[in-house]
């Protein structure tokens, strides 16, 4: 790794790359930025990650976002050969040494459908999971806006009904695009 090294811009606390990743929970795609909590004192940052052809590299910059541009401001900087980022519209994934890094958009997956896959499912299937969820079981359902909260109660009870099963979870998922008020109901009598 070159660079200087990350630190918090709040408290100054050095943070390593598999720190600041597993501290950070959602991401602005389009922008390559992730929030970031910080461990020490519990301060809010934003990491601006990404990969650097020239160098050949994977960057992660800490920082924070300043609003009214909004501009990402650097604070510290690294550059890491074991990083890699592929940013696709509803998330971002990381992949740093032997491990993925989910972070789903601000707008798209809530920490409470992550919570409930990670507990669910195992790790390895959780890429596959949130993936299925964003693409098949969003928007596209019949009398569902786009960015309605409906959506979170509709992946909820298809993770809920699957019981960490991906072809259950299949099979509520194409329930949910039919009618997913079935699907609502299903879940409510397996609490």
């Amino acid at each position: 790794m070159i660079d200087d090294g990350l630190f918090c811009p709040s408290c100054l606390t050095p943070v390593s790359i598999e720190t600041a990743l597993t501290n950070s929970t959602v991401s602005w795609p389009t922008e390559k930025w992730v929030y970031f909590r910080c461990e020490c004192r519990g301060n809010y940052a934003h990491l601006e990650v990404d990969n650097d052809y020239e160098a050949n590299m994977g960057s992660v910059k800490i920082g924070h976002v300043e609003s009214i541009a909004p501009d990402f401001i650097c604070h510290s900087r690294i550059l890491s050969p074991d990083l890699y980022v592929e940013i696709r519209r509803e998330l971002m994934i990381v992949e740093y040494t032997s491990r993925k890094y989910i972070f789903p958009a601000h707008d798209s997956i809530t920490q409470a459908t992550i919570q409930l896959v990670e507990k669910l499912f195992p790790a390895a299937d959780k890429e596959d999971v949130l993936l299925l969820l964003v693409n098949e079981c969003g928007g596209n359902l019949p009398l569902v806006d786009v960015g309605s909260p409906l959506i979170e109660r509709i992946r909820l009870a298809a993770i809920k009904v699957s019981n960490g099963d991906k072809t259950k979870l299949c099979e509520a998922i194409e329930q949910a695009k039919n009618d997913w008020r079935d699907l609502l109901v299903w879940a409510e009598q397996r609490n």
